[in-house]
């Protein structure tokens, strides 16, 4: 049980934000749609990287696997999140939740099931009556109906909404509308009680899932692998921009990871920021964000790079020994040898700096299933950075520090 609030910003570098400006190899112009695409799927990447090393970060505090829960729906791009980092369930802002999409948990969560069942007989329910032509579910029948799930229990809580909505319908439409309602509430209700059967093999499956021993299972293992366990990784790859959370039972409250990406209540120096576009010869485009970024290429590239760069500057000063009788030509490489050293110099803080932030995150996790699913959605995210740049023909020209004015 969390007893601890898990405060993302006190792990997270908010002093400092990097710049990277992307040079394209092509002399052919993107029109606005193509420069709009790249920008949102290089956006896409950033925000992923830093959530999923917020993510280790979590569970390194403490934070049970089975408490984080990532939402159905990528939020809205034109959406009103202003204070939605914080998340009362005990209150009308659990409509906000709703209004995104249903929570799928890290590991089974009873709590956040029953949440998520009864978002779905809500949705499938408001299609029903809407189709009736007639008054819908409205923001207080959803808190209230979460305030009887918690009290008196999940079938209890389907009985009163059916009930609810049964009179939100007129008399010479109620009984279609009751047999559309009623069929809903035996869907949702078998799927609860399957939920109720296969919870008694959920301890013995994540015993086998940490040792890895997945090659072992049985095939109604795998489906209760697929169904319950890899929802939430396969979500947090295809999202675009997945809303992940923590869930704290005793304050019956959601914790919103990453908000500053979204939240306009928060600014914590990590969002993502389009500084210039230019259709110049060189096509340019910078993008600032926070130190996260700097995990987006993976470890061997980046050491592969500064291993380049030294074997570089060991042949510069040799050749500058070398041209001791020439000046003029030792003046030149001489430039460009603390040109080399200074550019190494930010490369070898970048790298140290993204040690950092992945020491905090994914690196410092103990082996277990969380941490190789993880790492599988990690190397996707950044594999899928560098097509992205590859396929729209830019690369890193630079990186610059940029540090944070108190």
């Amino acid at each position: 049980m969390n007893t601890k609030e898990f405060e993302e910003y006190e792990f997270k570098n908010t002093h400092q934000r990097v710049k990277i400006k992307y040079m394209r190899d092509s002399d052919e112009r993107l029109n606005p749609w193509e420069i709009t695409n790249f920008v949102s799927r290089v956006s896409t990447y950033i925000y992923k990287i830093e959530l999923l090393n917020t993510i280790a970060m979590a569970i390194n505090q403490g934070i049970e696997t089975k408490d984080i829960f990532i939402l159905d729906k990528a939020y809205k791009l034109n959406g009103n999140y202003r204070n939605f980092s914080s998340i009362n369930l005990n209150t009308l802002a659990i409509n906000n939740v709703y209004a995104i999409g249903k929570p799928v948990s890290m590991a089974p969560n009873q709590d956040i099931m029953e949440v998520s069942f009864l978002f779905e007989i809500l949705y499938n329910i408001n299609k029903i009556l809407y189709q009736s032509g007639k008054r819908r579910i409205t923001k207080i029948d959803r808190l209230d109906m979460y305030h009887i799930m918690r009290r008196e229990g999940f079938i209890n809580a389907l009985q009163v909404l059916c009930e609810i909505s049964r009179k939100k319908v007129d008399e010479k439409e109620r009984l279609k509308a009751d047999k559309k309602i009623e069929s809903e509430r035996e869907k949702i209700l078998k799927k609860y009680q399957d939920y109720l059967l296969d919870h008694e093999q959920f301890s013995s499956m994540q015993i086998k899932l940490d040792k890895k021993s997945v090659k072992d299972f049985t095939v109604a293992e795998q489906k209760l692998e697929k169904k319950y366990f890899k929802k939430f990784y396969e979500y947090l790859f295809k999202l675009p921009r997945p809303v992940v959370g923590i869930y704290y039972k005793q304050e019956s409250k959601f914790i919103i990871l990453c908000g500053d990406h979204f939240d306009s209540a928060i600014d914590r120096h990590t969002k993502i920021d389009l500084k210039s576009v230019t259709q110049n010869s060189p096509i340019m485009a910078e993008i600032e964000a926070g130190c996260q970024i700097l995990a987006l290429n993976k470890d061997e590239q980046r050491k592969k790079e500064i291993h380049e760069m030294e074997k570089r500057k060991r042949e510069l000063e040799i050749a500058i020994l070398e041209k001791e009788n020439n000046i003029k030509e030792q003046e030149i490489m001489k430039n460009d040898f603390n040109i080399l050293n200074e550019v190494l110099k930010l490369k070898v803080q970048m790298d140290s700096m993204a040690e950092t932030e992945e020491n905090l995150g994914l690196k410092k996790m103990v082996s277990s299933y969380a941490k190789d699913q993880l790492y599988l959605v990690s190397n996707k995210v950044q594999n899928g950075y560098g097509e992205v740049l590859a396929t729209n023909k830019f690369k890193e020209e630079s990186k610059t520090i940029i540090d944070i004015k108190v």
